[in-house]
């Protein structure tokens, strides 16, 4: 039979309308695949990319303390609520806000010979691990805010910290801590009481005892020098605006670990190397010997997970460089913050004098020292006077 040219035509038209309709189906079928079945497929997969072997550590973004938050949470939301109602109440007082905060700085321009407003960058920094393993948005300030838990604040006369649920590149979720630096507020009254005054934040100096990027330094280095600490992964700063982003460390209250006759010996031994370990890198920390330890956690060994009331030993405020200069008088600073922690550990934590003398043993045979752990004990009397005792007195007095 000969195929008319008519015949052809038709034939190319069904082959036509076939390969349409094939086309279509594939289109169904590749949409319901794409949308319904692949993301199950390819959860455990499609977050990480082996060919992708370097990340970026540092990101410009924005934070999330606004002037408002920033007067709500340090001066006084009564003025601000006035403020808002009627800008004009306080002349002057927005603009003095706006200088603390340090989020706007004004810059000279020689070419006009004039100060030109600039606006500071937010900078995140993380470490390489931390970009490797984390999704750096977790870590972006005006990100978080709005999805995270408080763990304490300004109510309590705290630092401000969050426990954030951070996405892993690797599909998995783990809890980060974001932790604003400890502020000093003070007011300072000259020849005229008023020269200070700022209905909406009533304080003369506003400082951060700790910079974020000073305490992860510190942080980086304790857990360098083989110091059971949390772990540090990055640091936030825009003006007055810093956080310390750290893993969060799971375990429980030491407290608690003493209670259980099971672990109270382990509990002690492993504050003893805790403080050895801070004394081996010339790092004391303030309130170490707290009986409420709300600066560490057991989780099988002492944990320190607060870090910005630590400082070096031979710089400090108190110290200045006379440990610098004389690095052979630095065993008798340490026992003496050994002798603190026996006084209060006993008088507080209910420390018994058998635990003493283990105390003391675990931490001289630490630290290589061959000091009389019985003579150390023996001079421990009633009313005994810490370190911090001491400043104290010395500060109320000044």
């Amino acid at each position: 039979m000969v195929e008319t040219p008519v015949d052809k035509e038709i034939h190319a038209s069904i082959f036509i309308q076939l390969s349409l309709y094939a086309i279509h189906i594939l289109s169904v079928v590749t949409f319901i695949i794409r949308f319904f079945f692949l993301p199950f497929i390819m959860i455990p997969h499609q977050l990480s990319f082996p060919f992708v072997t370097t990340f970026p550590t540092e990101f410009k973004t924005e934070g999330n303390l606004t002037l408002e938050r920033f007067i709500r949470v340090y001066g006084s939301s009564e003025g601000y609520d006035r403020f808002k109602h009627d800008p004009d109440i306080f002349p002057g007082s927005y603009d003095q806000m706006v200088s603390i905060l340090g989020k706007r700085v004004n810059d000279y321009d020689p070419a006009t010979d004039s100060d030109i407003e600039r606006t500071v960058e937010g900078m995140l920094n993380l470490s390489k691990q931390a970009a490797e393993e984390y999704y750096p948005e977790n870590f972006f300030p005006s990100l978080w805010i709005h999805g995270c838990d408080k763990v304490q604040g300004r109510e309590e006369r705290r630092r401000e910290i969050y426990r954030i649920d951070a996405l892993r590149r690797d599909g998995s979720r783990h809890a980060i801590m974001a932790k604003a630096p400890k502020i000093l507020l003070t007011i300072t009254i000259e020849d005229n009481p008023l020269r200070f005054h700022n209905p909406l934040f009533p304080y003369s100096s506003f400082r951060i005892k700790k910079t974020a990027e000073t305490e992860f330094a510190g942080l980086s280095a304790l857990a360098l020098g083989g110091v059971p600490v949390e772990r540090p992964l990055g640091y936030f700063a825009q003006g007055k605006e810093h956080w310390l982003f750290t893993e969060f460390t799971e375990g429980i209250p030491p407290g608690e670990a003493l209670k259980d006759p099971r672990t109270r010996r382990a509990v002690w031994e492993s504050d003893a190397l805790l403080l050895a370990g801070l004394c081996k890198n010339n790092i004391k920390h303030e309130g170490f010997y707290s009986s409420a330890f709300d600066d560490k956690v057991w989780n099988g060994s002492m944990v320190l997970i607060d870090t910005d009331e630590t400082f070096d030993m031979t710089c400090s405020f108190n110290t200045g460089t006379y440990f610098k200069d004389h690095p052979d008088k630095l065993p008798e600073y340490h026992i003496a913050w050994l002798t603190d922690c026996l006084s209060e550990y006993s008088a507080h934590a209910g420390m018994t004098l058998q635990e003493m003398h283990a105390y003391a043993k675990t931490f001289l045979g630490a630290m290589g020292y061959g000091y009389d752990k019985n003579m150390i004990i023996a001079a421990i009397k009633p009313g005994h006077i810490t370190e911090e005792d001491h400043i104290s007195m010395m500060m109320d007095v000044g």
